[in-house]
């Protein structure tokens, strides 16, 4: 994820910038995801390949990081190897933390307000960094647009017992793939690649029981795993 400098743009984000995004709709409130970008001066870890040997921890990772949960908080901590420390926990107006777990290595939180449910789980797991946000809602109608951890911005609206996109916008370096089938069957797919960097964004929306639940999950450092080239 002189000391390395605190993250203040979407996670992994390269530019400074808001992203222009195509909507159907009237303009919905922006929900944010995850602001984790790397460490001020450190190396990019390599993919693995031949003549290049994995990592066995994780330098490049090290640092201080904002981590925002959605629209509930934005969580400070620093990263040193394999082991987290949180610093600070800001939680936003109206929402209220129900739980806060963790160890060396990992942390977990939940956020609620009224019906609104946010989790925030990062890790740092055999030289790889990994941060999910998940975000559940009522399945109300209307379009809402969500920064998809600083890869790019999706905006989807529910209908029904399906989700629609509405639109997608890739970040500069960000590479966006749709998943045409999982469309659809009624639900959200789209992975955000930054090969050069070896970072990945995955995001995942459908409908469970009346409820949106939106998945943000992000991968940087060991194992990824880029496509093949064509």
């Amino acid at each position: 994820m002189m000391a390395p400098t605190t993250r203040t743009a979407a996670l992994l984000a390269l530019a400074a910038g808001s992203l222009a995004l195509v909507a159907c709709a009237a303009p919905a409130p922006a929900v944010p995801a995850v602001d984790l970008g790397q460490a001020a001066g450190a190396d990019v870890i390599p993919r693995s390949g031949p003549g290049v040997p994995a990592p066995t921890a994780a330098p490049g990772l090290d640092g201080e990081y904002r981590v925002a949960a959605g629209e509930a908080a934005v969580v400070t901590l620093t990263v040193a190897g394999d082991r987290i420390d949180v610093l600070d926990v800001a939680t936003e107006p109206g929402w209220r933390q129900v739980e806060d777990q963790r160890s060396s290595g990992e942390i977990d939180m939940t956020f609620v307000r009224d019906a609104l449910v946010v989790s925030l789980d990062v890790e740092v797991d055999d030289g790889r960094l990994e941060t999910d946000v998940d975000i559940e809602s009522p399945a109300a109608p209307g379009a809402v647009t969500y920064d998809v951890a600083g890869a790019g911005s999706v905006t989807v609206e529910a209908t029904g017992d399906r989700v629609l996109l509405v639109g997608q916008e890739a970040a500069a370096g960000w590479v966006a793939t749709v998943d045409e089938q999982e469309l659809a069957e009624g639900e959200v797919e789209i992975r955000f690649r930054d090969d050069g960097a070896s970072r990945t964004v995955d995001f995942d929306a459908d409908i469970d029981d009346g409820e949106l639940t939106v998945d943000i999950d992000s991968r940087t450092g060991r194992d990824y795993a880029a496509p093949p080239v064509r």
